[in-house]
């Protein structure tokens, strides 16, 4: 217990020293006081704070209560997969719109997801492939493709495409009202339907033939997991980018 308190202490020591010195860093450029900085920090009068700290708590809640039923399913490399799925999305998404339209960036990601999702499925019961094959295979082609898109967006004479490598790895500080907001939408619709189907997640995750044989609709609502999965992924992309959310996932 010494320990732990002691250890409590010296974090919180920590953050007072680091934002002591980017407070005085910012006062030398505006002539405010250190104290004024620091205030101004821990009342979220600055959006940019408030925005990001409502995101990644919209994050963790979301990722992470959807996340305990991938890995007791031994699914962490489905989310993997999600993950880099919706990469392709993202830049079809971005074509079409002809600019950063959220919703159109959204659309576009969940559907090249639940695609990558569906073509693993297709795979394994068409093919001799096995399931972590068939998600390495979809993995690796989604994500060279996304990459792909990427860079030819780069060439192309359009606006808005400077920020597009945030949704590669993130940045929690970019996030914006909208953003947040959509966050907040899909942490909700989680919340509100684990809740709601507990019980039935819960007996699909730990034995799926008794569960089978309570007569529970084992696909469909596995298809609504994968649903909420990705909807859970795509919104966490702009604050933790691809390559990190599937730890968002797995590591609560």
């Amino acid at each position: 217990m010494r320990y732990c308190i002691r250890s409590i202490f010296q974090v919180c020591a920590a953050f007072l020293s680091v934002h002591y010195l980017h407070a005085a860093k910012i006062g030398e450029l505006t002539d405010a006081h250190w104290l004024d900085q620091a205030v101004r920090f821990w009342t979220f009068q600055d959006p940019a704070v408030y925005n990001a700290l409502l995101g990644v708590l919209f994050m963790g809640v979301s990722c992470g209560l959807l996340g305990g039923f991938i890995v007791v399913r031994r699914l962490a490399l489905v989310g993997d997969t999600l993950s880099h799925a919706v990469l392709p999305g993202v830049a079809i998404g971005f074509l079409w719109a002809g600019g950063k339209d959220p919703w159109a960036i959204f659309v576009g990601a969940v559907l090249a997801g639940l695609l990558g999702t569906g073509l693993v499925s297709l795979i394994v019961r068409t093919t001799r492939i096995r399931e972590d094959s068939a998600l390495g295979m979809v993995l690796a082609g989604f994500y060279a493709v996304g990459i792909c898109l990427f860079t030819m967006i780069q060439q192309l004479n359009v606006s808005g495409k400077g920020g597009l490598d945030k949704f590669l790895f993130g940045q929690a500080a970019a996030l914006s009202n909208a953003d947040v907001k959509k966050m907040g939408a899909i942490a909700f619709l989680a919340v509100v339907l684990v809740a709601f189907f507990y019980k039935e997640f819960l007996v699909l995750s730990f034995d799926r033939a008794f569960g089978v044989t309570l007569r529970i609709a084992a696909r469909w609502l596995d298809a609504l997991l994968m649903m909420l999965l990705a909807f859970a992924i795509v919104v966490s992309l702009q604050a933790c980018g691809v390559v990190l959310v599937s730890a968002m996932l797995i590591t609560p």
